[in-house]
């Protein structure tokens, strides 16, 4: 750990049971630590009940003078092994669910790619939703959509690698006594595939990590990726109610929303915030 990097000290050391509200902190259980104490909902709707103050009134336009088109992944990606199973992860797709919301609520016509088994956003007229299952539907979803849009956020987990099926194998391979090998090929780096298509927009990743790593990898995939900017946030946050992320921007500058953890709705409103001022930001220094 580089000495006096304040992301890595953000995340040096548990906090103990104190969350970040929009009411202020909380003591409350550890639901990143103990998923069994997490309430429990009979729907993963996501809603908004108290963030119209956040809502301009008139909708933020691009360069062209219509409004900002906003395309954002979610959710995981599920590589299938045969038929029936598949290789995935935890991501629940909420906290994208709750940004394609902050950013409708904002008057912007907004694009949500979506995985499987993931929260529903509430539906809205400027609301468009696509779906997904594997990482080579999304990077199709992804060059298909990216041209139309102008700022990007890949909240989506997507897998790093993905099982080599045998065209001669069974369509559902069977139990059996003896060992079963899956062999894989690495899924090629999405976000790094459309750094290459020509495009004035914004593109904002994620870094999902381990807290003693987080810093230095986040601004790793910043730079290879060649991002306007990423949020870096640590293993924790996977399928958990809250996220204790940090937006860092190409020039460096680190903002969060506050000190420790604060609910996914709470996040989503802030993140939407910064990103469109940066994109603003952005194409005010191409227009000079």
């Amino acid at each position: 750990m580089a000495a006096g990097d304040p992301l890595q000290l953000k995340h040096a050391a548990r906090r103990g049971n104190r969350y970040r509200t929009p009411e202020g902190l909380l003591e409350r259980p550890r639901p990143d630590l103990d998923p069994d104490t997490r309430p429990k909902s009979p729907s993963m709707a996501v809603h908004f009940t108290d963030c119209n103050s956040h809502v301009p009134q008139s909708p933020l336009t691009s360069s062209s003078g219509t409004p900002l088109r906003v395309l954002i992944t979610a959710g995981p990606t599920w590589e299938p092994v045969d038929e029936v199973r598949f290789l995935g992860n935890r991501s629940s797709g909420r906290l994208g669910a709750q940004m394609a919301v902050a950013a409708t609520q904002r008057g912007l016509p907004t694009t949500l790619l979506r995985g499987p088994a993931t929260a529903d956003p509430t539906p809205d007229p400027l609301l468009t939703e696509q779906r997904f299952h594997t990482a080579s539907e999304l990077d199709a979803a992804l060059h298909l959509a990216w041209p139309n849009h102008d700022i990007l956020i890949m909240a989506a987990a997507v897998a790093d690698h993905r099982p080599i099926r045998d065209p001669e194998a069974p369509r559902k391979i069977r139990r059996s006594t003896g060992e079963f090998t899956i062999r894989t090929e690495p899924v090629p780096d999405l976000l790094e595939g459309l750094a290459k298509v020509p495009h004035g927009g914004t593109r904002i990743g994620f870094a999902l990590e381990p807290a003693d790593e987080l810093a230095r990898n986040a601004r790793e995939k910043l730079q290879r990726k060649g991002l306007a900017a990423i949020v870096a946030n640590p293993l924790e946050t996977m399928d958990a109610d809250v996220i204790d992320g940090v937006l860092i921007d190409a020039d460096g500058r680190e903002q969060s929303p506050g000190e420790g953890p604060i609910e996914k709705t709470a996040f989503a409103v802030w993140l939407i915030d910064r990103v469109i001022d940066l994109h603003g930001r952005r194409r005010s220094a191409i227009d000079e």
